[in-house]
């Protein structure tokens, strides 16, 4: 089948996409590779969910920063500007700033707006596609946590916790349970809020509850 595609695609200039559907053949322009998900074989789909875009196959160094120095900040477009580069496992885009890993959209907020009130306030998306990679400026602003997840169950990005019937954990014992995470050892902490160890562990992994725990992540 591989070489009935590569003759056609020499003899005709190329095939269209819906017939690489057909074929289980990755969607970009001159790969002909099976498919691993979503329309894209292994190697464009990890160039995907690394990069933001399943094109980019190296990434020069400084060019991130570049990016968004040169584009983000002075971006004025209304639509969500969804960040190219390496991303958080939640898909929020990172970037290594002076010395350290930040989120992207939460260094748009400081860069635009100033620091934030307090140091309880967080990054938050009027769009609703921070987990997109969304870094557009006018997009963030500051708010409370309150206000912040207020926004996350209106947009319905808030899938899990208290919602889930079955949770013995509240909004408040999660953010207290971050918080003292380097004061008290897991057991101490699971015996404390009454739930077992795996479930603080989860908690710290990003397995759980993540969309509460995702800004304070970098707060630190």
């Amino acid at each position: 089948m591989v070489e009935i595609i590569r003759t056609k695609t020499r003899a005709e200039g190329g095939i269209t996409p819906e017939e690489k559907a057909r074929m289980d053949v990755c969607l970009i322009d001159g790969c002909l590779k099976h498919v691993k998900s979503g329309g894209l074989c292994s190697a464009h789909y990890e160039r995907k969910r690394k990069y933001g875009s399943p094109t980019i196959s190296k990434t020069t160094p400084g060019e991130p920063l570049r990016y968004f120095e040169n584009f983000v900040l002075s971006f004025e477009g209304d639509d969500c500007l969804v960040w190219p580069y390496g991303k958080h496992q939640q898909g929020y885009g990172v970037l290594y700033y002076e010395g350290r890993t930040v989120f992207v959209h939460r260094l748009a907020c400081e860069q635009a707006y100033g620091p934030p009130p307090s140091l309880k306030h967080e990054a938050a998306h009027a769009c609703g596609n921070g987990h997109i990679g969304c870094c557009n400026p006018m997009h963030i602003s500051w708010k409370t946590p309150t206000e912040n997840i207020a926004d996350k169950i209106i947009h319905g990005t808030m899938a899990m916790g208290e919602a889930n019937g079955r949770s013995k954990l509240t909004v408040k014992d999660v953010l207290e349970i971050f918080s003292i995470r380097n004061s008290l050892s897991l057991p101490q902490i699971a015996d404390r809020y009454g739930v077992s160890r795996s479930a603080i562990a989860d908690i710290y992994a990003g397995r759980t509850w993540s969309w509460l725990t995702i800004d304070a992540e970098f707060q630190q």
